[in-house]
């Protein structure tokens, strides 16, 4: 018998009639506040679940069906949730994830397409080759992370803070990404491949010592942007909008800026910029 309890009342919220969690059957359970830290919930049927604020540290949920389930403000700190599912591969269906805080979860490749995870901090987490296509993911932290070939296409990031993280081959395009935060993150190095953010939106974004050679920002919005000491050797910047964007310090050697509209940028104190004697209005 386990007995799953209330993390802070100690209330009893289910009596499992089992020697473990493995593959246990708790769906459409009434399970907010659960503790449920360092149990096996691999292959578990949680789907539909109220698990709001629930503690699921060190938990293995491997395998689990999490589909359709409210784990808003809930806790994976360490969890393994590889594998898990969090959708049924459309709009509607996917689990709700808000305030939640997955650092140092094991997520490796794990689905998370369309799922609302507003406000969750993903700091200092290998989330590698993971999807978020079409996920809502404003203002979540992911400091210092690991986004190594994830896929970010049309999620909206806006006020997401990303500094220091890694995003080697990740594809951001048509991404929303005002006011987002890559402070000194990784996107394109020499030991990197680079990062796609084509038509991303990144109007007032702070991109300030952020290494991005040969990244794609083919038709981004750079709007009022601060790439300041940003590393773009090489990026492609074709239709890109940098108007009234920072760029002080920014090297832009091997960058093509020809078709990018640069109006009331100041490169004055840009690096390497090669700038078409028929461009105006340049600081």
């Amino acid at each position: 018998m386990i007995e799953i309890k209330h993390r802070h009342s100690g209330e009893l919220l289910r009596l499992v009639e089992a020697d473990s969690l493995v593959e246990a059957d708790l769906n459409e359970d009434m399970l907010e506040g659960a503790d449920l830290r360092g149990l096996d919930l691999s292959g578990a049927n949680l789907q539909y679940a109220d698990l709001g604020n629930a503690d699921f540290e060190g938990a293995k949920l491997a395998g689990a069906l999490l589909i359709g389930a409210r784990l808003d403000g809930a806790n994976f700190k360490g969890a393994d949730i590889r594998r898990a599912r969090f959708h049924f591969g459309r709009l509607g269906t996917a689990a709700s994830l808000t305030k939640t805080c997955f650092t140092g979860a094991l997520m490796q490749g794990c689905d998370l397409r369309f799922v609302d995870m507003n406000a969750a901090d993903l700091s200092h987490t290998d989330l590698s080759r993971c999807d978020f296509r079409s996920a809502r993911l404003q203002r979540t932290l992911w400091r210092e992370s690991n986004l190594d070939s994830a896929l970010l296409i049309e999620a909206d990031l806006r006020r997401a803070d990303f500094t220091r993280a890694r995003l080697c081959n990740a594809n951001l395009n048509d991404a929303s990404l005002l006011d987002t935060c890559f402070d000194e993150a990784l996107l394109g190095s020499p030991d990197c491949p680079p990062a796609d953010l084509n038509r991303a939106d990144l109007r007032n974004a702070r991109l300030r010592m952020a290494r991005m050679e040969r990244v794609g920002l083919e038709e981004t919005n750079l709007s009022h942007a601060d790439l300041a000491g940003a590393d773009l050797r090489k990026a492609f910047l074709g239709g890109a909008n940098l108007r009234h964007a920072n760029v002080s310090g920014a090297d832009f050697a091997g960058v093509e800026l020809a078709t990018a509209n640069l109006m009331y940028a100041n490169f004055s104190q840009a690096k390497n910029a090669d700038i078409p004697a028929y461009k105006t209005h340049i600081r």
